[in-house]
């Protein structure tokens, strides 16, 4: 599936280099994937209130999705970052 994510790009985003737009995408899901493991990582010891969880969950996403609209190029960390974060942070209670 990553692999399949990670080729999967725009044909105009294809110029000269062929490896460049691949090499970027991994290195922007990498540091997404990165930033949101440290910050679940750093949070999820100290919440032990379920409502301090939801607005850390709501915050998180918010971060993410907010990163997610730039157009300078982070947008892909974004969807990695709220991705990421959704998936360890969403844990089952066993």
């Amino acid at each position: 599936m990553t692999a399949i994510a990670v080729l999967i790009l725009p044909a105009s985003t294809l110029g000269k280099s062929k490896r460049r737009p691949i090499v970027m995408r991994m290195v922007q899901r990498f540091i997404g994937c990165l930033l949101a493991g440290a910050l679940n990582l750093a949070l999820l010891p100290l919440l032990s209130d379920d409502v301090a969880c939801i607005l850390v969950l709501c915050a998180g996403v918010w971060i993410g999705c907010h990163v997610q609209t730039d157009t300078q190029g982070a947008s892909y960390v974004g969807k990695q970052f709220t991705i990421a974060f959704l998936m360890v942070f969403i844990r089952d209670r066993h």
